[in-house]
């Protein structure tokens, strides 16, 4: 026993001896590692500030995501809201165009309702208006001033308003056996601030009886000075004075093209001065002129041509 003792101690001894290498190489280790959790322990510390910046970064950026996703909601809904919103002004501006048209078409028709309910002033000599075109002009008992060879006078009327002042007259020529249609000028009340001598068209119609229609007559053109100087002194007539006009005209028949009774109603014919286009107002300078000495002169025109139709026209 004591020899089996001895041999298991000197084997223990041999043994220790093997490992006392080991032991030492172990304790070297614990102590390297021992200064490397030391290392560690002292880098934590120092990147200790570190994590929480990072920690913090995290959490910032987490919240700026939200932030952003939050923006990202709003600004698909925005942009929802803005296409509802452009289609809807689309369908108002497309209403307002509607409604426009609308109103274009109301205000057409309300302006043909005018002009269908306008009623055209007929000149008379119990009415001391004065009126602009269009105006009638209702002559009665035509065949009665046929018969007596005398001239007929209409009320008078202005061009426009501060116009020129106009009559019509018609004029029974005994050798040719057809009455004319004259245009003259008058003794105006603004004639101190108009343009002499006069420059114009008158539109004239004349109403047909059984159509109740009115038809072209004539154009009478002032385009002559002989016809257009300004007014002193001439024919007195119940509107005023008027200057006295010569001129040979043309037959009835060749104005209207139509018999003459399909015009005449209990005697009387309806002439229409549907306009007076004044020229003078723009193409000539105002020209005052004083008026003649003689009181016996009479302004009258000659050499009448009704090829040029200037101021008459036979009817």
């Amino acid at each position: 026993m004591k020899q089996e003792i001895q041999e298991k101690d000197f084997l223990i001894a041999k043994k220790k001896k093997e490992t006392s290498p080991l032991h030492t190489t172990i304790e070297k280790m614990k102590q390297e590692i021992q200064e490397k959790d030391f290392l560690i322990a002292k880098k934590k510390k120092e990147t200790s500030p570190l994590h929480t910046t990072i920690e913090k970064m995290k959490q910032e950026i987490q919240e700026k995501d939200f932030l952003i996703a939050k923006k990202m909601k709003e600004t698909s809904e925005l942009t929802e809201t803005l296409k509802d919103n452009t289609e809807e002004m689309k369908n108002k501006d497309a209403k307002i165009s509607a409604d426009g048209l609308e109103l274009i078409s109301l205000k057409e028709k309300l302006a043909e309702k005018e002009i269908a309910n306008y009623r055209i002033p007929t000149l008379n000599f119990l009415d001391d208006a004065m009126y602009t075109p269009p105006v009638d002009v209702i002559m009665m008992s035509f065949g009665k001033y046929n018969k007596l060879d005398e001239d007929w006078y209409s009320r008078a009327f202005y061009t426009h308003t501060n116009g020129y002042k106009m009559c019509l007259c018609i004029r029974y020529d005994d050798k040719k056996k057809s009455s004319n249609l004259h245009a003259h000028l008058m003794v105006g009340d603004y004639d101190d601030n108009l343009q002499w001598p006069f420059r114009g068209t008158l539109m004239t119609e004349i109403l047909h009886r059984k159509t109740r229609t009115f038809h072209y007559l004539a154009e009478i053109v002032f385009d002559d000075d002989k016809f257009c100087g300004r007014i002193w002194n001439g024919v007195p007539i119940e509107a005023g004075m008027a200057s006295s006009i010569v001129g040979e005209g043309i037959s009835f028949a060749e104005a209207v093209q139509e018999p003459f009774t399909e015009y005449l109603e209990d005697n009387s014919i309806v002439i229409r001065v549907k306009s007076v286009n004044v020229e003078s107002l723009v193409r000539i300078s105002a020209v005052i002129s004083p008026p003649p000495n003689d009181k016996k002169m009479v302004f009258e025109i000659t050499g009448f041509s009704h090829h040029k139709k200037s101021n008459s026209e036979c009817i």
